[in-house]
């Protein structure tokens, strides 16, 4: 484990990977811009390359449904209660940085008309 560990170590430094990895949380957060501007979510924030988002729903279940809406449009993201946690590879390229803050959003909008749908059942019965 411990050589490994080293070498995990001596690649980082020969790729410059934190350099990198700070570049591409700049794209990924632009990419996610869109989302964050939601008028539901609340408390957008970021450490490094974990994006977190706390969102408005009234709905018990709402982590479930995201997850399903993501998994759907091909996105492992997996909500825990109303607050949307990313954490995404170090190898994405700009054309899936792109799919990742579309589909994210997409997602969140589906979620949330799913969630309009049920209260309006709810008052209609």
């Amino acid at each position: 484990a411990c050589r490994a560990a080293v070498a995990t170590l001596e690649l980082f430094e020969q790729l410059d990977a934190l350099a990198a990895n700070q570049q591409l949380a700049q794209r990924i957060s632009a990419a996610f811009a869109p989302l964050t501007a939601h008028p539901r979510v609340r408390h957008a924030r970021q450490q490094g390359m974990i994006w977190a988002w706390d969102i408005e729903s009234p709905l018990p279940d709402f982590s479930r449904r995201y997850h399903a809406a993501a998994m759907a449009r091909g996105l492992l993201l997996r909500p825990i209660g109303h607050t949307l946690y990313c954490m995404p590879p170090y190898v994405l390229d700009d054309e899936a940085v792109a799919h990742l803050g579309r589909m994210a959003l997409e997602a969140l909008n589906a979620t949330l008309l799913q969630e309009s749908e049920l209260l309006e059942q709810e008052v209609s019965a």
